[in-house]
C-alpha cells in the first residue's frame, strides 16, 4: 500500500500530466518534434543508431502517456460513479441500483431487467 505522500504524488503527477499531454501546445510540439526527426534521418540517412532510438523511444513514450492517462481517467470514473451513488440517494430513486458498477458481468442482467 503506498503512503498517502507517495499517493498524492502520483495523483498530482497524473493530473498533471493528462493536462499537459491533452493541450494544443503537446500536439504542436509532438508534431515538430517528428517533422524535424524524420528530416534529420532523410538528410542524414537513417542510421541503424537513427533507427535504434526511433524504435525504442517510442514505445517507451506511448506506453508512459498510457499509463498516465488510464490513472487519470480511473481516477475521474470513480469520482463520477461516487457522484452518481449519492444522486440515487438523495433522489428517492430505487437504492439497489447503488454500485452495480461493481457486480460481476454476468449477475449484471437480473438487476438492470429488475
Amino acid at each position: 500500500m503506498p503512503t498517502p505522500l507517495a499517493h498524492q504524488l502520483v495523483v498530482r503527477l497524473s493530473d498533471h500530466s493528462a493536462r499537459i499531454v491533452g493541450s494544443r501546445l503537446a500536439l504542436m510540439a509532438v508534431a515538430a518534434v517528428h517533422a524535424i526527426w524524420v528530416n534529420l534521418g532523410l538528410a542524414t540517412g537513417p542510421t541503424k543508431q537513427w533507427l535504434l532510438a526511433t524504435n525504442m523511444l517510442a514505445p517507451l513514450a506511448t506506453c508512459l502517456i498510457l499509463v498516465l492517462l488510464q490513472h487519470s481517467q480511473n481516477r475521474d470514473m470513480r469520482t463520477l460513479q461516487t457522484k452518481v451513488d449519492e444522486l440515487i440517494r438523495s433522489s428517492g430513486a430505487r437504492n439497489h441500483m447503488i454500485g452495480v458498477e461493481r457486480l460481476e458481468r454476468d449477475k449484471d442482467a437480473p438487476v438492470l431487467r429488475g
